[in-house]
């Protein structure tokens, strides 16, 4: 059963996808029984696993919508060349299998043509999309089956009339029908570093109050463990519980240690040529995470990295970690994942850090390599040698860490 399961995957998979003989394309597959289709597809990475449920609806309901023998190992999200050119279209990358896929989930209907799209961040197979212009249109898009969910405009806001650019955004739940999604961002004006929030079905984005001086800016957020977490500069963290009616800043974490955490930046950054870099991680079995970066400026080379959890009986807030149990992180400019290694996770090694260092190239950003920091040996190394480099891809959008999904 194995072998015929197998082979007729295979012949399946050419007749789908294309490129197989002319004599499988135009076989009868209509009489599939349910239970071979649904092993088959189990056999089917998650592009052709889509197209196999895309065929009609008897082999949709044998599919399964999560493929349970897929690979968790995230795709890198790239900016295609043509979407520049206005044809609207994102690449995926699949670093394990050194495999890309155009998704025609990313591309814009006709009407909105005229407005790029760019993603400011990603949860649970949902993409955060901005439309660049006026419009400044905000929601949330599965790339894999299309699928979308509008968000208030962020031309909203009272301080994106003029220039404006989002730093990130964060989403509490993206899963479809999810009860008290709520979207978050970091939003920068001409004059200061704002945060604000919005749910599906609100007329508009809503400032927080930081209550924070000014010259503090923030460096990321993160949702965790029902809150939404801001750290700012200085290793300062502050909550928001945006579930009530008014969400105030609550839950001041590290202040005791904060002139001692510049002092500490300062250390990790090293000489004048290289520059510091921190993000938050929501870890389901780790608590929140703080991942310190150091890079050199000329070639953005990560040369160090550092993990720590927040504590909030330390009035210090950050304790040190070396190890990260069984799990591992994976990170972008615009996302953080906290994956597990448990069970069938395909390549993901545990204990590690995934990340791609973007190297400054005649004023673009050139995908470089995709790096892993491991946690037991201290050290950083390439991924693998034949899908460390993404090759002829130049990009101004740096990549993004996506994880597939067919919900």
């Amino acid at each position: 059963m194995g072998n015929f399961t197998s082979r007729a995957c295979n012949i399946l998979r050419a007749s789908i996808v294309g490129g197989g003989g002319g004599r499988d394309r135009d076989r009868d597959w209509s009489g599939l029984p349910d239970e071979l289709l649904g092993s088959i597809a189990e056999r089917l990475p998650m592009p052709d696993h889509a197209r196999l449920r895309a065929v009609c609806a008897s082999w949709a309901s044998a599919a399964p919508a999560h493929p349970p023998s897929a690979s968790h190992f995230p795709w890198l999200m790239l900016a295609d060349d043509e979407r520049r050119r206005g044809g609207g279209f994102h690449s995926f990358h699949s670093p394990p299998d050194s495999r890309s896929y155009r998704l025609r989930g990313t591309r814009r209907p006709p009407v909105e043509a005229s407005s790029a799209a760019a993603c400011v961040g990603a949860r649970d197979g949902r993409l955060v999309m901005l439309e660049a212009g006026t419009s400044a249109a905000s929601y949330l898009l599965n790339p894999v089956t299309g699928a979308r969910t509008d968000l208030p405009s962020l031309g909203t806001l009272p301080w994106t009339k003029t220039f404006f650019d989002v730093r990130k955004a964060v989403v509490s739940s993206a899963a479809p029908g999810a009860a008290g999604l709520v979207a978050a961002a970091v939003v920068y004006s001409l004059s200061c570093c704002h945060l604000a929030f919005a749910r599906p079905g609100d007329g508009a984005w809503t400032p927080l109050d930081p209550s924070c001086p000014p010259s503090q800016r923030v460096e990321d957020i993160a949702h965790h463990d029902g809150k939404l977490f801001a750290l700012f500069t200085g290793g300062q963290v502050r909550s928001f519980d945006l579930t009530a009616a008014s969400p105030q800043a609550s839950g001041l974490y590290g202040t005791a240690c904060a002139a001692e955490d510049d002092v500490a930046a300062a250390a990790a950054a090293g000489p004048a040529h290289a520059s510091c870099h921190v993000q938050l991680v929501s870890s389901p079995s780790g608590g929140l995470l703080r991942v310190r970066s150091q890079r050199e400026k000329l070639s953005g080379i990560t040369t160090k990295l550092s993990v720590a959890r927040l504590d909030v009986e330390s009035d210090c807030g950050w304790t040190e970690i070396k190890d990260l149990g069984d799990q591992s992180l994976f990170l972008d400019s615009k996302c953080s994942l906290s994956l597990s290694t448990t069970g069938d996770v395909g390549d993901v090694r545990k204990n590690c850090v995934y990340f791609v260092d973007q190297v400054p190239h005649s004023g673009k950003i050139e995908v470089g390599n995709l790096r892993t920091f491991d946690m037991s040996k201290g050290i950083i190394e390439h991924f693998r040698p034949r899908s460390s480099r993404i090759k002829d891809r130049q990009q101004l959008m740096a990549p993004i860490w996506f994880v597939p999904s067919l919900l």
